[in-house]
């Protein structure tokens, strides 16, 4: 069996990466650039709000998970289960499903948090996704559901965290099923025709 097929890990590296393209801050200097992570929303806020109580004034932390995997019958490839290639190899219709993803923006300034979800925003709006690929296969995502999760009561001694929210979807992911060789799959077909002759009693072989 190859081992050649999609994974929730694929589509998450294409969310990262994407993420990583859209979000900047051209006023920051190099050292506090946008880190994007796949965290949970605790995991990373605790690795952010570590690196402030240690003095250090960070730029804004994305983390992102994945909340939801929604498979909808009526999306499905219906007309065919599998097939056999020209090379052997059974191909099974993919999975299609529908993955939503939380976004979470930790800042320490308002500016830098609605700059951060303006451009998640103006970058995937409903109407014009943004688009990507992987593996040959476009790849859509539509943000939507903005929010702000800032504690507004902070206690002595612990720095102010901004805090913004949203959710990002995949409306199409597409699953392949690992790809399997088909051991009766005949390949090629040697023909041979042979003669005899008559006279000399021998057989003569014809490719």
């Amino acid at each position: 069996m190859v081992e050649e097929f999609s994974t929730f890990e694929d589509y998450a590296l294409v969310l990262k990466k994407s993420l990583e393209k859209i979000c900047h801050d051209d006023n920051m200097a190099k050292e506090d650039e946008v880190q994007i992570i796949y965290a949970d929303p605790p995991v990373a806020f605790a690795r952010f709000q570590q690196i402030t109580q240690n003095g250090q004034k960070p730029g804004p932390l994305i983390s992102f998970n994945l909340e939801s995997i929604d498979i909808d019958n009526s999306d499905q490839l219906g007309g065919w289960k599998s097939f056999v290639s020209s090379s052997g190899t059974i191909v099974k219709a993919p999975v299609i499903a529908k993955l939503k993803y939380k976004a979470t923006i930790n800042a320490i300034k308002e500016s830098q948090a609605d700059l951060l979800s303006s451009q998640i925003m103006l970058a995937m709006p409903f109407n014009r996704p943004y688009a990507t690929m992987l593996d040959g296969q476009w790849v859509t995502m539509i943000s939507s559901d903005f929010a702000s999760e800032t504690n507004l009561e902070i206690n002595d001694g612990e720095d102010k965290i901004v805090k913004r929210t949203c959710v990002i979807e995949i409306p199409r992911a597409y699953f392949n099923h690992p790809i399997q060789v088909n051991s009766n799959y005949i390949k090629k077909i040697n023909a041979h025709i042979y003669s005899v002759d008559e006279n000399l009693g021998v057989i003569n072989e014809n490719n």
